[in-house]
Parts: C-alpha cells; sequence; structure tokens
C-alpha cells in the first residue's frame, strides 16, 4: 500500500480548497475527509501515521496552491 495514504491526503486537499470558495461547505466536507481517512485504518490498508501524514500533506498542497494563486491575482 503506501506511505502516505493518497485518497486521505486527497480528501483534505478537497476539504480545504472546497471550504476556501464555500465556506458553508468546510465543517460537511470536514466530517467526510475524517471518515475517509478513519476508514483507511479500520480497512486496515494504513497505519494511523500513514493517514495523519496524509491529513498534513493534503492540507500543505492546498494552502500552498492557495497561495499561489492569490499571487497570481495580484
Amino acid at each position: 500500500f503506501g506511505f502516505p495514504s493518497g485518497h486521505t491526503s486527497a480528501a483534505f486537499m478537497i476539504t480545504t480548497i472546497t471550504g476556501f470558495f464555500i465556506p458553508v461547505l468546510l465543517l460537511p466536507l470536514l466530517l467526510w475527509a475524517t471518515l475517509v481517512g478513519f476508514s483507511r485504518v479500520v480497512l486496515g490498508v494504513h497505519f494511523s501515521s500513514d493517514t495523519l501524514i496524509g491529513v498534513i500533506l493534503g492540507v500543505s498542497v492546498a494552502v500552498y496552491s492557495l497561495n499561489q494563486l492569490n499571487q497570481l491575482t495580484i
């Protein structure tokens, strides 16, 4: 399988970017992304550390991308 969890990274990246543009969706998407990460551990395809690093990676990539987008619009 792999380190980090790609599913968790993608879920938190989508959540962060969508939540930035549509804030009302942030809490439901956070719940969804958390359940994605939790399911990876429950299904036995990842360790909890894999999903934790996936969260960090997904949010970091989203924040970096939003910062780059902000620099282009200035």
